[in-house]
């Protein structure tokens, strides 16, 4: 069964088509292209015909690309709701993209979905074929096909929820649109929006050719990011949007939407960087926050810090945190990183290694824990 199975899905969906295996006949790749939408249907059928469910088992030959695939509900600025879909090729296949693919096929619970590869749109910078049908997605399970030749990659999706997800008030966005930043570097912010459910948030900034110039990733609860220096050109106009959603990246989400683009014009200007202190954020991590006054703490001295990060004055900064009471009390990010970002420890990491083994061994988690002493050593 798997080996006519196997046999039965080249034929529908690879190389060749048939009228329900009766005739067979060989396609071109324009052929191909223009008929897969037939083909899909054909695949389908006889999957079924072979008691097989359509969302069932991939092919054994599934993995001759590699591929990663996902659907997601999208709500876009004006309301109106898309089905998303990206097709991601890994970077195993050493053929040329995407010259090189024949066709790409999607299949939703309901059948095929409308998608042929022209109306993919290819981004070479992450192996990406990404389309948008108008309409939310149906639940349920999707597969994913790319074709080349005899060699077929499939991958594998579930939309699990449909939902809107609010967007901040644009009033709290900053910078405005239209705005001057002056800034060497600029921080991007907004408020929290009146939410239930767990967001992460993404922040994009484009160039006037929409090239990609910034992209955070998505990151839990975050209200601001602060560019690197240098990023930006002076007098060169940019835009710069928010993503959110219900899932840390691209495959895991279901739900995404993104606020309208936003222009801005980057003309820095030498110690022209303001700073006002914000509580750090409470997020599940584990740590309690509070705010400096509450803790007694003057923060005078603060501000005027991190004013002198903002304008230079101390360099290589990526993040000041302090805690106090067990509490933490400032939580701030520069040059890009967030609180999400990997960050190498160096030396740090004897400290936490000592602290943990200590409480390892005073909760006899270590049986037998050898003697540890201080020992000194003459370099002369």
């Amino acid at each position: 069964m798997r080996a006519r199975l196997t046999t039965d899905y080249r034929v529908a969906c690879g190389t060749w088509k048939s009228s329900l295996l009766g005739m067979y006949r060989r396609l071109s790749v324009r052929e191909r292209e223009k008929e897969g939408r037939i083909c899909a249907a054909l695949r389908a059928m006889l999957l079924i015909a072979a008691g097989v469910s359509v969302l069932g088992p991939v092919p054994a030959h599934a993995a001759d690309i590699p591929v990663a695939g996902a659907v997601y509900h999208v709500v876009r600025p004006d309301n109106s709701s898309w089905t998303y879909v990206d097709v991601v090729v890994g970077k195993g296949f050493a053929g040329r993209l995407p010259a090189d693919v024949d066709a790409i096929e999607v299949a939703g619970p309901h059948g095929a979905l409308p998608l042929v590869k022209s109306d993919f749109t290819y981004n070479p910078s992450s192996r990406d074929f990404w389309a948008a049908l108008p309409g939310p997605p149906a639940l349920g399970r999707y597969t994913f096909t790319v074709m080349v030749g005899d060699a077929i990659g499939s991958a594998m999706d579930t939309q699990s929820s449909l939902q809107a997800i609010p967007l901040p008030d644009t009033a709290s966005l900053t910078p405005a649109k239209g705005a001057t930043v002056t800034c060497r570097l600029p921080s991007f912010s907004w408020a929290a929006p009146a939410l239930v459910q767990t967001t992460y948030y993404l922040l994009e900034i484009e160039d006037e050719d929409n090239g990609n110039v910034y992209r955070s990733g998505y990151v839990k609860d975050m209200f601001s990011v602060r560019l690197p220096a240098d990023l930006l050109r002076d007098g060169q106009r940019y835009r710069w949007r928010l993503r959110l959603a219900d899932g840390p990246d691209w495959v895991t989400l279901d739900n995404r939407s993104h606020s309208r683009w936003r222009r801005f014009t980057f003309r820095p200007v030498p110690q022209s960087c303001t700073y006002g202190y914000r509580m750090p954020d409470t997020i599940d991590d584990g740590w309690e926050t509070s705010a400096l006054s509450a803790e007694r703490i003057d923060s005078a001295p603060i501000t005027a810090m991190i004013r002198d990060i903002l304008n230079g004055k101390f360099k290589d900064f990526h993040s000041v945190l302090l805690i106090k009471n067990g509490k933490l009390v400032l939580e701030e990010y520069f040059e890009g990183y967030t609180r999400n970002s990997k960050h190498k420890l160096a030396s740090v990491t004897k400290s936490i290694s000592s602290i943990l083994t200590g409480i390892a061994i005073d909760k006899n988690l270590i049986p037998d824990a050898p003697h540890v002493g201080l020992h000194s050593v003459d370099y002369r």
